[in-house]
């Protein structure tokens, strides 16, 4: 299934009038024995946004992994409406599998406000212009099932592995199959495709894992198109006892920032 059907399945599955059959995650969206966590982490996004009126905008979406969600095993999506006010709704989702909750989403989504204070940001990136998928080209038998969906073109830093002392990664993102339309789930699916940072400093393979990832929108949300490359530029904050916490900026093709991204992540090695 593509990154269009998986998310309308999504959608479907916590549909008040839906007879749905479970949800289930195909081969080719997964890392290693687990799902990739940016589909699973837009799908939730994705049914979420079913219990929200369509003129309040996401405004962050914080996501624990908690367990591995297995690979054709069937799992269902559950939201919960926390609280809603006037101009702000906040959400639970989890999604469940085999009796267990595996990930766990808050999400926060308002209404836009008057307001007075208006800054424009000043955070920018200096790549240039993206050209073709230059990612795991060195080593194709390194890439998670799931990386076949995305086109990743790297300019700075370097491929897992590689025995690097960087800890930073820059470069553009795409669907490699441009979905039918371009919105928050499709974004928080782009943005995991990357791995994390450190995994260059390795010489070879070591496992990781996402523990928490907070992902925030910018408002107004920039137009986007569902062919166009997203900019990314992640840095390290600090790493030590085996976790690492990072930081990242994405950009539409237009250079307007469109979400801020941190994670932390667990490395074992």
């Amino acid at each position: 299934m593509n990154v269009d059907q998986l998310l309308a399945a999504a959608k479907n599955a916590v549909s008040v009038a839906s007879s749905a059959e479970p949800l289930v995650l195909s081969k080719e969206w997964t890392q290693g024995r687990t799902g990739f966590g940016g589909i699973t982490a837009a799908m939730l996004v994705a049914a979420a946004d079913t219990k929200v009126e369509d003129d309040k905008q996401l405004l962050s979406v914080s996501t624990n992994f908690v367990g591995p969600l297995l690979a054709n095993t069937p799992f269902s999506i559950e939201v919960e409406v926390l609280r809603e006010g006037k101009n702000v709704i906040q959400l639970m989702a989890r999604a469940i599998q085999e009796q267990q909750t595996v990930i766990v989403q808050q999400l926060c989504f308002g209404l836009p406000r008057p307001s007075t204070i208006a800054i424009e940001s000043t955070v920018q990136h200096q790549l240039s212009a993206p050209e073709h998928d230059t990612f795991l080209t060195e080593h194709p038998e390194l890439a998670p099932a799931f990386i076949q969906n995305f086109d990743i073109d790297l300019r700075s830093g370097s491929e897992p592995f590689a025995g690097s002392e960087h800890s930073h990664l820059h470069g553009w993102m795409r669907f490699k199959q441009a979905p039918e339309s371009f919105g928050y789930p499709h974004v928080t699916c782009l943005v995991d495709a990357w791995p994390p940072t450190v995994l260059q400093q390795f010489s070879q393979f070591t496992p990781c894992s996402t523990i928490s990832w907070y992902l925030e929108f910018v408002q107004p949300q920039p137009a986007m198109k569902p062919e166009q490359w997203l900019a990314y530029q992640c840095h390290t904050n600090q790493g030590s006892d085996g976790y690492v916490h990072t930081q990242a900026d994405i950009w539409n093709e237009a250079g307007e920032l469109v979400a801020i991204s941190r994670q932390t992540v667990a490395v074992f090695g």
